[in-house]
């Protein structure tokens, strides 16, 4: 994976959308462009050019803003085309007669009052469009799509702004009234959706890995609300080297941590939960090794990671952790030792610090920010299905304790 693809990946945006995100991007150069074309050309007394000029000049603010980002959206539609185009020629061909019609209404919203239902009815249709394919498991959630569909939302709303200042009945005050606040809630339905799916799917990418030996599964950019985006491709099958380097990493690390079953000792050793300790999976981290400067050291992780049971915290393995994200991390068992950084954490000024991840909409919550971590990888050391390299949920951790997955 590269630096762009990283990039691009660990903020949310998978790596076939890249040229959705330039499109993005370079959106309002190609709308100054494109309406810069329209006046040299109104200026040499070209009839269309001049007609359009004319009513553009004449239109409203928020008609002319609505009409810039549908341009948008039509232009992010228009550079995904080409991926799906190998892939999902029927996708493809719906992104292809998206972004005609975005643009054809774009124009028409300048020309005729009357052409905002069907702008309107457009955008709503590719909403409801999005979360269906997200429902069905045809697109994960990502922050690209996000973005567009925010985009979308926007246009939506000044279309349903009135056309005129003033209102000549109470009747038009309801009835706007009525619309903004269908609009409100229908922006945040939407969001809400969103964010349910991409639990839904963070959930089934889990339950899919358990179902493979080697755990190698490869997701499609950030996964899920755990905003978990891998650092290589684990696609290709290990050789047989890879095998035997990564099972000595998870003999290894047994053997160096046997000792913090106790968690005193990890205490005394400078170990602290992150976060609360009494949760079904706690992490512990000692900052002393985090600057040490050594990697993959056995006999002192970055981090220890334990269940929280009736009788007390049980070990389930540890994390070993980059400092920054800048570093490259080293490459031990091929696609069965995949590290992995999270993009969508959300940090707070005061402990317990993790507040909680990004919203659909890529926010956090008041008062926190957000942080791309370092690499990090899991090693588990008490058996379970998954293996010692397998990415392990509350749910697995739970089975682990009631002892129905040892």
């Amino acid at each position: 994976m590269n630096g762009l693809t990283l990039n691009a990946t660990a903020w949310g945006i998978a790596p076939d959308h890249l040229a959705g995100l330039d499109a993005l991007i370079l959106s309002p150069v190609v709308v100054w462009l494109l309406l810069r074309t329209i006046r040299v050309a109104a200026r040499l007394n070209l009839p269309p050019a001049t007609h359009f000029h004319r009513r553009y000049s004449a239109s409203l603010l928020p008609t002319r803003v609505a009409a810039w980002l549908m341009l948008t959206s039509g232009l992010v539609h228009l550079a995904i085309l080409p991926h799906h185009l190998a892939e999902e020629p029927g996708t493809a061909l719906l992104f292809g007669l998206d972004a005609f019609l975005f643009a054809l209404l774009a124009a028409g919203i300048v020309f005729r009052r009357r052409w905002r239902i069907a702008a309107a009815l457009l955008l709503a249709a590719n909403v409801v469009f999005y979360l269906g394919y997200l429902a069905g498991r045809r697109e994960e959630v990502d922050q690209l799509g996000v973005v567009t569909k925010v985009v979308e939302f926007t246009a939506l709303g000044l279309l349903l702004l009135p056309h005129r200042p003033t209102f000549r009945s109470h009747g038009r005050k309801l009835r706007w009234v009525a619309a903004t606040a269908a609009f409100v809630l229908s922006t945040t339905l939407a969001g809400a959706f969103a964010w349910a799916i991409a639990a839904r799917d963070a959930g089934t990418a889990s339950a899919e890995t358990a179902m493979s030996t080697d755990r190698a599964h490869h997701h499609h950019g950030a996964t899920g609300v755990t905003g978990m985006v891998e650092l290589a491709d684990p696609d290709e099958p290990p050789t047989p080297a890879e095998r035997a380097a990564a099972a000595k990493l998870a003999a290894d690390t047994a053997a160096g941590i046997a000792k913090y079953a106790d968690v005193d000792v990890a205490l005394a050793d400078g170990y602290r939960p992150f976060g609360p300790a009494t949760g079904t999976m706690v992490h512990y981290t000692n900052h002393r090794y985090e600057k040490d400067g050594r990697v993959l050291d056995p006999s002192h992780p970055e981090t220890l990671v334990y269940a929280g049971t009736p009788d007390g915290p049980l070990l389930l393995g540890a994390m070993y952790a980059l400092p920054d994200l800048d570093r490259s991390p080293p490459d031990v068992g091929g696609p069965l030792t995949v590290w992995h950084v999270h993009a969508n954490v959300c940090l707070g000024p005061l402990p317990p610090f993790l507040v909680g991840v990004l919203t659909p909409f890529g926010t956090c919550p008041f008062g926190s920010f957000n942080i791309v971590t370092g690499a990090m990888i899991h090693v588990w050391t008490i058996p379970w299905s998954g293996g010692p390299y397998g990415e392990m949920t509350d749910n697995d951790v739970k089975r682990i304790v009631a002892g129905e997955d040892l």
